[in-house]
């Protein structure tokens, strides 16, 4: 017996052979129309004015440990700086520095700004190893450069980001320092900045940095070649502030001012940053640092 197909459910629908088929009319796009942001130059025109603009204070400009540093650096420009024009920054640090390059710009709020261009300025150029490459004396306040001294400028600063002047080529005060003297220090306790160990299976030779300030320490102290350099960036930091940045902070009060603290009778002289604690042992521990802002010790 021969089974009937099987009828398939559902409503079969057929097109009106009377009827055209309406063709759905394509959506005619609008384009979207945005409103063009300026937006700042990424490199100085060459052909702009340059103008040398002073800074201050240099620390919350070159700093900027917090965000409210900038927010209280004051830019002194001279007359006559235009949308458009390049701005030398230059501060009064450790040295005569320059800090940036940058254009000065109005965005859409109408507040004017310095933009900074390429090439970047990270650690300062010293003005006085741009004064040696041009052979001249740079102003050392607000004015506007003529042309020819712009871009004999521009040219000096692009050469020493490139390749810039090593301090000991410049003059420098640790020339004049007493190198028997700080070659007998380093030989007891090492480099005077990072504490890097005499000790050491392989130690680099020591060289010897004059402090612009003696106090009651020594005014020469041995350092390492990497915190000699340091040391010598024209807006870097301070003898102390490098030494006590390799130290720990205060557990009591924070503070960036650790003392090492030296039981017994040592060898020689102690070194910067360094206190006697006597010779007397109260205990089968004593303390390693003392901090010379709120006196604890740990």
């Amino acid at each position: 017996m021969t089974t009937p197909p099987r009828k398939r459910s559902g409503r079969t629908v057929r097109k009106n052979p009377g009827v055209a088929s309406r063709a759905t009319p394509a959506r005619k796009r609008i384009p979207i129309v945005r409103p063009k942001v300026p937006r700042p130059p990424s490199e100085r025109d060459p052909d702009a004015p340059v103008h040398i603009a002073v800074a201050s204070p240099w620390e919350d400009l070159v700093r900027r440990d917090d965000s409210d540093r900038i927010e209280r650096v004051r830019w002194n420009f001279p007359d006559g700086v235009n949308s458009g024009d390049t701005v030398v920054t230059i501060v009064d640090a450790r040295e005569w520095t320059v800090t940036a390059v940058s254009v000065r710009w109005v965005p859409a709020d109408g507040v004017p700004t310095l933009h900074r261009v390429y090439p970047h300025i990270w650690d300062g150029i010293s003005m006085t190893a741009l004064e040696a490459r041009l052979g001249m004396t740079l102003p050392h306040e607000p004015t506007t450069l003529e042309p020819t001294m712009a871009q004999r400028l521009q040219s000096a600063v692009d050469d020493e980001i490139g390749r810039p002047t090593r301090w000991y080529q410049l003059p420098n005060r640790c020339d004049d320092a007493d190198l028997d003297r700080i070659a007998d220090t380093t030989s007891l306790w090492g480099c005077n900045a990072c504490g890097r160990d005499r000790d050491a299976e392989f130690t680099p030779r020591f060289q010897r940095h004059v402090l612009t300030s003696g106090d009651e320490w020594p005014d020469a102290v041995g350092v390492c070649p990497s915190c000699h350099d340091i040391l010598h960036q024209p807006s870097g930091p301070t003898f102390d502030e490098l030494m006590y940045s390799n130290r720990p902070s205060c557990p009591a009060c924070e503070a960036h001012q650790t003392l090492i603290l030296m039981m017994g009778m040592p060898p020689g002289p102690p070194p910067r940053g360094t206190v006697l604690g006597g010779c007397v042992l109260t205990g089968p521990s004593f303390p390693q640092f003392v901090c010379g802002a709120c006196k604890h010790e740990w």
